[in-house]
């Protein structure tokens, strides 16, 4: 029988008309949900239903003290700190361990322990002996063993910056301390300790007269503040234990989830034996699957299988899964409760807060604003402005946006200014303003947008002057621990919960994700600037404690279940170990527990890929001739007609279809962007020439070092769109310098020489074999003169050579295409150029200057003659109506397509 039921059952049919007379107090809410149903499930009548809290209700209400919240005590916190140190450091910094600093106070005064031995400064390893006789002699090694460290002071400048700040732990506690009481509010630790306190002073609050008795229902691991409530109420004989503490597993000694609990069963004895025993072991098979969504898949997969009501629960040690689940969830389960709630950090508006947090970093910078612009929230504010903005951005490659390009846009304006620090709550809300009134929210986000409205209003009244990044973090802190209810009756159909929310709870079906170790249970960090010695010496709460809790939730939640899913992610990448979690083993090779386990692996074959063929039909045909036919249509370029010797169908894709890569903005050169670099530096270093004579002289003077840098400076921020050249972009500057300085030299070894043209548009038109005409187009980087003979300079900055054996291997590239692109292209320029036998064709290779390999191609006769008959060939098959666009063969040429997505 279920935990939660057999207490009901057991108490209605005991107490009947009276047990509105009891109180049950619970570790959570949602199982005193679960324990008012089975109440009534017990009755065929109506009752009055008894009290049900949880523990921390119990201790508010005793306390005479109302609960702080987080902001208010980060400020009294530092409004005390600044008192006790003369050069005290600023909110900003001081926020970034005074979390922990908190963590540390609220163990303190949970566990009762005393706050002025701890923060103590020993003088003498002896004082321990005398001051720490109230500690056991475990106790009190741990304490020496940390003291003894510390001990002298004066041999090390980090000792000293330890003792500096531990001085200050003690008043800074008493001090807080008495700042809150004054205002009769306190956090959670004081709230626990000002109970037992006046527990023990015999001056506690009258306990309600309506309780006759308080039930205390499935706790586990107790505080000493807890405790001697506990104790007082035993004593008085107003109190009842139930815990839940069944099966060999759990209570095994060699478990550590019998570690805190054994103890518990002995000071708080349970009244009465309960008939909750498991009839039988749950069946557990344990599923390994490499990928994080595909957890997700496994989950529906067991749901359809095993059912989806409210025997069943999904538990996620991992909150990041928890969309995914809900949207694999099979069409079935028709009613789902959420009872872990939806992270309000988890959101659309969270990534927006973190996005704006970015943006004020520096307001320019591309990729800060184009993080903001992709924020769902922000594209519907803005419409077809923010992708246009977009494209704007990535089609000039701009690194930093001029600021009068917000100006454009009233909504531009608001979100992209730079914000006086004081001023960013006001700037948040501003922002929450627009999404209000410029977007259809749904409820839900309705809902979000709230607790961050109502968050940043609570910073703004209470008037820090403090950083940007500092509020964004104190904002963060605030919601981080905030969820808004998802959907469905929290007693009907399936259950998706957190670990913590199983408490007390049964169910026929668990599955459990992300079991991997680390994850579930969590890898333990200590937060903490108790160091761990002192803390194990007074009996603080350690890792040990926080991993014994862990085992506890998981053995006590499969115990009476009757099916049990492990799900874990095989993969090892980054972090993620792919390890399963320790409780596998346990349950394996401890336990000796009978359990299946399987691994679903993606099963990939290298199979040989189909080729693509695209059928040249009516309407492909006349869409490639209305392109490429006639005297003033597009012309094909040498890159376009290289480009179908490799592969015709990549042909298709990107000159018939117009098919292009997302722009993307790069802040430093690509090996193609250096190309355009060294064109644009040579074009402006030569065209003051133009029409002029190129001497040796002439040319030398062009080498000035500030004459090539300010060239090479204005041509790298014209074409990559920079305001400035730093980093990588540096050592591009300087290896441009040096290559223009380099064929500064290689042509004064010519010279003299007429420079006629740079970066010279030309245009032919040729008619074809089959009266068809078309167009070529070519931009020739350099015409010039010598000795009467006419060349064609083209700067080579790639690895590829001139070479071929014959014509024929221009055009055929299936196997090989080594030299025989460019060899191509500067065929082409020729014909294009109308050189004539006797003319040069040259590339130079920038890379090959390094090495004196410099050559020039003087144009063959013969095989120009053939070039162009091979040309008209290739011209007619390309419009040829038969003849289909066909993907390579040769998959090396696929390696680095930007199609290579579409033909796989």
């Amino acid at each position: 029988m279920k935990f939660l039921k057999a207490i009901a059952e057991y108490y209605y049919h005991h107490e009947g008309d009276k047990l509105n007379r009891l109180c049950f107090v619970f570790p959570n809410r949602r199982a005193g949900v679960f324990f008012k149903r089975y109440i009534g499930e017990a009755t065929n009548k109506p009752v009055i239903s008894p009290q049900v809290i949880t523990i921390q209700d119990l201790f508010s209400s005793l306390s005479g003290l109302t609960s702080c919240d987080k902001i208010d005590l980060l400020t009294t916190l530092y409004s005390e700190y600044i008192k006790l140190t003369p050069v005290p450091d600023t909110f900003d910094d001081f926020i970034y361990w005074a979390e922990i600093l908190l963590g540390d106070f609220d163990d303190i005064d949970k566990y009762m322990v005393d706050a002025k031995r701890v923060f103590a400064n020993i003088k003498d390893l002896k004082e321990i002996e005398s001051d720490y006789s109230f500690l056991s002699e475990n106790q009190i090694t741990a304490v020496r063993s940390f003291w003894q460290n510390f001990l002298p002071v004066g041999d090390s400048e980090k000792k000293q910056k330890f003792r500096s700040i531990w001085e200050l732990m003690f008043p800074l506690y008493e001090n807080l301390r008495n700042s809150l009481l004054n205002r009769k509010i306190g956090y959670d630790g004081m709230i626990y300790r000002e109970v037992a306190e006046s527990v023990q002073s015999g001056t506690l609050k009258t306990l309600e007269d309506s309780v006759d008795k308080f039930v205390f229902v499935g706790l586990n691991v107790l505080s000493a503040s807890e405790k001697r409530l506990l104790w007082h109420l035993q004593s008085a004989n107003r109190a009842d234990f139930y815990w839940d503490f069944h099966g060999d597993m759990i209570t095994d000694s060699d478990n550590r989830s019998s570690l805190f609990m054994s103890e518990n069963i002995k000071e708080f004895p349970q009244k009465v034996r309960l008939e909750v025993e498991s009839e039988a072991l749950p069946e557990i098979e344990v599923i390994g699957v490499p990928s994080f969504t595909g957890q997700a898949t496994i989950v529906s997969r067991i749901l359809s299988e095993n059912g989806s009501g409210i025997e069943t629960a999904v538990v996620l040690p991992d909150e990041k899964l928890l969309l995914p689940v809900l949207n694999s969830i099979p069409e079935s389960a028709d009613v789902i409760n959420v009872t872990m709630g939806f992270p309000v950090a988890g959101t659309a508006i969270s990534a927006l807060i973190d996005s704006l947090a970015e943006l004020q970093k520096g307001v320019n910078y591309y990729k800060r604003v184009l993080r903001v612009l992709g924020n769902s929230y922000i594209r519907s504010a803005l419409g077809d402005v923010a992708t246009n903005l977009e494209k704007f951005i990535t089609n000039n490659n701009i690194v930093y946006l001029p600021s009068g390009k917000f100006a454009e846009n009233e909504i531009l304006a608001h979100i992209f200014k730079t914000v006086d620090p004081t001023k960013t709550a006001d700037y948040l809300l501003e922002i929450f303003e627009i999404l209000y009134n410029s977007i259809a929210l749904s409820k839900i986000e309705k809902e979000f947008l709230y607790y961050y409205y109502v968050a940043v209003k609570r910073l703004k009244d209470i008037g820090l002057t403090i950083k940007s990044e500092t509020f964004f973090k104190i904002l963060n802190q605030l919601v981080a621990s905030k969820t808004v209810p998802f959907r469905g009756e929290p007693l009907e159909g399936l259950q998706v919960m957190g670990v913590l929310e199983t408490r007390s709870l049964d169910f026929d079906n668990l599955i459990f994700c992300s079991m991997n170790e680390g994850i579930y249970p969590v890898k333990s960090i200590p937060n903490s600037l108790i160091p761990y010695n002192l803390r194990r010496g007074f009996s603080l709460p350690t890792y040990e404690l926080q991993d014994s809790v862990t085992s506890y939730h998981f053995y006590r939640s499969i115990y009476r279940a009757k099916k049990v899913f492990l799900i874990y992610d095989t993969r090892s990448e980054e972090l993620k170990s792919g390890e399963v979690s320790r409780f596998v083993y346990q349950l394996k090779y401890h336990f000796r527990y009978p359990i299946t386990e399987r691994v679903l692996n993606f099963k990939i074959d290298a199979q040989k890929r189909d080729t693509i063929v695209v059928e040249k039909t009516p309407e492909l045909v006349q869409k490639v001739n209305n392109l490429f036919v006639g005297e003033d249509a597009k012309p094909f370029s040498a890159s376009a007609l290289n480009t179908y010797l490799d592969c015709s169908l990549k042909f298709y894709f990107q000159s018939v279809e117009g098919l292009s890569e997302q722009a993307e903005v790069t802040e430093s050169v690509e090996a193609n962007t250096y190309g355009t670099l060294f064109h644009k530096v040579m074009e402006e270093l030569y065209k003051p020439l133009h029409n002029n004579i190129a001497t040796t002289d002439v040319l030398k003077s062009l080498k000035r070092k500030d004459h090539i840098s300010t060239i090479v400076d204005n041509s790298m921020k014209s074409i990559l769109n920079i305001n400035e050249i730093i980093g990588h972009n540096l050592i591009v500057k300087k290896l441009l310098e040096r290559c223009a300085e380099m064929m500064i030299d290689h042509d004064a070894a010519n010279a003299p020489f007429v420079i006629v043209d740079t970066e010279k548009r030309c245009f032919k038109t040729m008619e074809l074999s089959n009266n068809k005409i078309v167009r070529f187009y070519a931009i020739i980087d350099r015409v010039d003169k010598l000795n009467d003979v006419n060349r064609i300079i083209d700067y080579k900055t790639g690895n590829k050579d001139v070479s071929f054996d014959k014509v024929d291997k221009l055009f055929d590239r299936e196997k090989s295409n080594k030299g025989e692109s460019v060899a191509f292209q500067l065929y082409l320029y020729a014909l294009i150029s109308d050189l004539n036998n006797g003319d040069i064709i040259s590339p130079v290779f920038i890379n090959k200057m390094f090495k004196d390999e410099i050559k020039s191609n003087e144009i063959d006769k013969d095989n120009f003659d053939e070039f162009k008959e091979r040309l008209n060939d290739l011209m007619v098959k390309i419009l040829d109506d038969s003849t289909p666009f066909v993907g390579t063969s040769n998959e090396e040429k696929c390696k680095y397509c930007q199609y290579n997505q579409i033909c796989k």
